[in-house]
């Protein structure tokens, strides 16, 4: 038999709902446990040009400035502030911990 024709024992298993409904949370568990710190990026970028399209489209408007350059000017200034919050708080919990452990030096 060739791969292309049709198998009946996974035509079989696709129509009983208890087997294609533990694929499927087999792959959404497969996904949420592996890829999603990999994918997570792309889903937030995603969001947020999403949301930040109309305002863009407004802005294009009255500033002549390509889209891609207003949402990087809209961008940056947050994840900057969100990677200073990030070092703030591991400086934080270092100097915490160092002041734990001073006696040892």
């Amino acid at each position: 038999m060739v791969f292309w024709e049709k198998n009946s024992l996974v035509d079989g298993l696709w129509k009983n709902k208890l087997a294609r409904g533990c694929l499927v949370t087999a792959l959404v568990w497969f996904f949420f446990r592996y890829l999603f710190s990999l994918a997570a990026p792309f889903f937030l970028a995603f969001a947020l040009i999403t949301l930040l399209y109309p305002v863009l489209d407004r802005m294009q408007k009255r500033i002549p400035i390509k889209k891609k350059f207003l949402a990087a000017g809209i961008v940056l200034p947050l994840m900057l502030q969100r990677g200073l919050a990030v070092l703030r708080m591991r400086a934080g919990r270092l100097l915490h911990r160092l002041g734990r452990n001073v006696d040892l030096f």
